[in-house]
């Protein structure tokens, strides 16, 4: 009988696209198949027309005085996509950002501030990357130092790619502290949101513990959706980050007019949902059992 091996859908180096995999884990075949394709291939925006308006809009905004995006690509499928629910036009390919340009924005960082490596691809609100899936990482983060040799650099991350032995070579590069999104301490629920198998959510369960062990600091972003994995879930998954995190960031979900493109939109609108009050009582209760900084 043919087994098929479960591959690490978020390395560059794998060579199957999820569409081969179970729909375990896997919100849209199509969506993670074209994220794959970008990532494996490394594909870089160098001759992309949308790179100059990246920039320039960057610094209408002020923000390359302190953000670096360098990813457009996460290799997740959340539920609660930016990317894919975004009503305005989300035109910028996938890919990497090139060295080139990379170094560019480099120079135009301030180093007065932390560093948010990740995050928005451009000034505005286009497309937002896992930053630690670039093929050039280390090289990225040896330049910033060389301008910057003592800025904090802040790692937007969903954890995925936060092996010891990745962490091993983050620690030549310090300051390093990073902003985790980690959405349920359940590798079932994790999968549903993320959409990713569940081998990465032990990655990304096993970085916090990992990331302490080492003395670098984080926090934490979780999006509560107590309609899509309870309350006692969401109270588990912030039980478990404060033993690593004073710092919890918790978002409420939303939802666009895009939602009406879903298969389901009343479910999906149902799963973007919340009570307002049930969650603010889980909250206010949490405060006192944990005593997190929550936001």
């Amino acid at each position: 009988m043919r087994t098929t091996v479960p591959i690490d859908i978020s390395n560059p180096t794998a060579l199957t696209e999820r569409n081969d995999l179970s729909d375990k884990g896997i919100n849209d075949k199509k969506w993670t198949a074209n994220q794959d394709k970008s990532i494996r291939s490394g594909r870089t925006l160098k001759q992309s027309a949308e790179i100059p308006t990246m920039l320039w809009e960057a610094i209408a905004k002020g923000n390359e005085k302190f953000i670096l995006p360098i990813a457009s690509v996460c290799g997740a499928d959340c539920v609660f996509c930016f990317n894919k629910y975004n009503p305005m036009d989300m035109d910028l390919p996938s890919g990497f950002r090139d060295l080139d340009d990379i170094h560019q924005a480099i120079e135009l960082l301030a180093g007065t501030m932390p560093i948010h490596l990740g995050g928005e691809s451009n000034g505005v609100v286009r497309q937002e990357g896992e930053p630690l899936l670039h093929p050039k990482i280390f090289e990225i983060l040896g330049m910033i130092r060389r301008k910057h040799p003592h800025t904090l650099v802040h790692i937007m991350t969903n954890a995925t790619q936060l092996t010891e032995k990745f962490v091993l070579k983050l620690l030549p590069f310090q300051p390093i502290t990073f902003q985790i999104s980690y959405h349920s301490n359940t590798s079932h629920n994790w999968c549903k949101i993320l959409g990713i198998r569940a081998k990465k959510f032990k990655i990304a369960q096993e970085a916090f513990p990992i990331l302490q062990k080492y003395g670098l600091n984080c926090q934490a972003t979780i999006v509560a959706m107590p309609n899509l994995v309870g309350f006692d879930d969401i109270e588990g998954t912030i039980r478990y980050l404060r033993q690593y995190t004073d710092i919890i960031n918790i978002y409420s979900p939303h939802y666009t007019n895009a939602a009406n493109q879903q298969p389901e939109p009343e479910e999906f609108k149902h799963k973007m949902s919340y009570d307002p009050i049930a969650m603010s009582e889980l909250l206010k209760a949490m405060r006192v059992k944990v005593k997190p900084n929550k936001d």
